[in-house]
């Protein structure tokens, strides 16, 4: 059995500090720089962002919100955590995404410590983490590439934190059985953080500790962990159930847990889908994990080698339940790249000695990517047009998002304008709508009506109104009759 890091000799603690330091140093780096910087996603970023911020609006953590409405798309801890990073930064992209860029880090950190201790091998620890710190400037590369999923404010990067901590405490508990207590945290954790997600991480230590041979695995420690992971995820889930009742169990339980696994969420039926992400998320190298993941079999099949197991049972249990389901979405197999580097860096060590293996593996990562990662800039006219809106409204004024076809009001407007909205999906609605403003209208003081939305969504209709902001291809305009400014030239940018 591999020496944990606590059974090590004072120098090679050092060592072991040493290395832990210089990779946290680089992953923060990388992962940090120009975070803040950009504009958020709509889909999920600006989602979870406007969550968190509404929390703090309507001074409620219990039950989440997204335009006033409640918001049942996630359990709550994310939103949680990134509402108190907006105490500490602010409300803004780097508060947004903080949350996800620190689990990131301690991703990279864990998957330094499980090489470690799986194989008593620094060079696999601290190989597999710089394999994952390859950087992928493609915008919407965080459907493949680890360190960019890690740069964006979702929930994926949290739960792979949890799942690796779960996998690091699996097989500790072989070493020390009190390990199966301390289990139940971050098991418990996934579960508040995405969900019916959450169960990969209990099926993939309950396969490997099966599969390990050994029946003393259930045992007292095992029942206090699920009880200590049963106290984590479940008071929220009744809570909002009590408060919600039939609501909450239609469109949490039933719609959305239920619906991820059987419903059209993702954009492809693509049987090789996932393949090729993690072809594109381990560029170069992908040939190497491809013959890693067919040697850790080899070693499993011939030596009962358990790390080999372990790494297996992580693969193994995210790619075959996300590839049973209907959609297919890029970053649901991020969760496994810490597995497939571990594996593919044990069989370079075994092939080339550790040294070279090492050398490989920084040529191959510099070679492919020797910059840091570019400002996440998904929506730049959204946020301009957006903000822009925040001078111009008064608190009486009525911010229109016209959104045709839609049935979600834009994420990222809706955040950057910083005030509930109202959607309109069709032509004939918009044009209802202000005809009854204008009706209505007793020469009273009443609010201004503006409208945010895209430029061809705009053009057909543009007698509606003035443009009064124009950034890119997204438009601030005022409705006419409705109160707001109507004369001179639009602005743009």
């Amino acid at each position: 059995m591999p020496l944990s890091s606590s059974s090590l000799p004072k120098p090679r603690r050092r060592t072991d500090l040493i290395i832990l330091l210089a990779l946290l140093i680089v992953a923060t780096v990388v992962i940090f720089w120009r975070l803040g910087e950009g504009s958020l996603s709509d889909y999920d970023e600006a989602d979870y962002a406007q969550s968190a911020r509404e929390m703090l609006w309507w001074n409620d953590f219990n039950t989440p919100r997204w335009n006033g409405m409640e918001f049942f798309d996630k359990p709550p801890l994310n939103m949680w955590l990134t509402a108190l990073a907006y105490k500490v930064f602010g409300v803004n992209e780097f508060g947004a995404r903080v949350v996800s860029a620190t689990a990131g880090v301690l991703v990279i950190l864990l998957t330094y410590i499980l090489g470690r201790d799986l194989f008593a091998s620094r060079t696999i620890g601290l190989g597999a983490a710089l394999m994952l710190l390859t950087v992928s400037n493609n915008l919407y590369s965080h459907g493949y590439n680890l360190i960019s999923l890690a740069r964006v404010g979702q929930l994926d990067m949290t739960l792979i934190l949890w799942m690796a901590l779960s996998v690091w405490l699996a097989w500790r508990s072989q070493r020390s059985p009190r390990a199966l207590i301390w289990l139940g945290v971050p098991l418990g954790l996934g579960l508040i953080t995405k969900s019916v997600a959450g169960l990969m991480a209990y099926g993939i230590v309950a396969l490997f500790l099966l599969g390990s041979g050994r029946r003393s695995w259930w045992r007292r420690e095992t029942a206090l962990g699920i009880l200590i992971s049963a106290a984590i995820s479940t008071p929220w889930h009744v809570g909002q159930l009590l408060i919600w009742g039939r609501h909450f169990w239609n469109s949490y339980m039933v719609s959305l847990t239920v619906g991820y696994v059987t419903g059209d969420q993702g954009h492809t039926r693509d049987a090789l889908f996932y393949l090729r992400s993690i072809q594109r998320g381990f560029p170069i190298l992908y040939p190497l994990v491809a013959a890693a993941v067919v040697y850790g079999i080899y070693r499993l099949v011939r030596h009962r080698d358990r790390a080999a197991l372990l790494l297996l049972c992580w693969t193994a249990v995210p790619f075959a339940l996300y590839n049973v389901g209907r959609s297919k979405i890029g970053w649901y197999m991020i969760p496994i790249y810490p597995a497939l580097a571990l594996l593919a860096m044990r069989l370079l060590v075994r092939v080339l000695r550790d040294r070279l293996a090492l050398i490989v593996v920084v040529a191959a990562v510099l070679a492919f990517n020797p910059w840091l990662p570019s400002a996440r800039d998904f929506n730049p006219g959204v946020k301009s047009a957006a903000m822009y809106s925040r001078y111009v409204l008064g608190s009486e004024d009525i911010l229109i998002n016209y959104f045709p076809g839609s049935f979600w009001i834009r994420p990222s407007a809706l955040f950057y304008a910083d005030r509930p909205m109202l959607l309109v999906t069709s032509e004939e609605r918009l044009r209802a709508l202000l005809a009854a403003a204008d009706s209505s209208s007793d020469g009273q003081s009443r609010g201004s009506l503006y409208i945010l939305t895209d430029w061809h969504f705009w053009e057909p209709v543009q007698e509606l109104g003035k443009v009064v902001y124009r950034s890119g291809g997204y438009v601030l305009a005022a409705a006419q009759g409705g109160g707001g400014p109507t004369t001179g030239s639009s602005a743009n940018q």
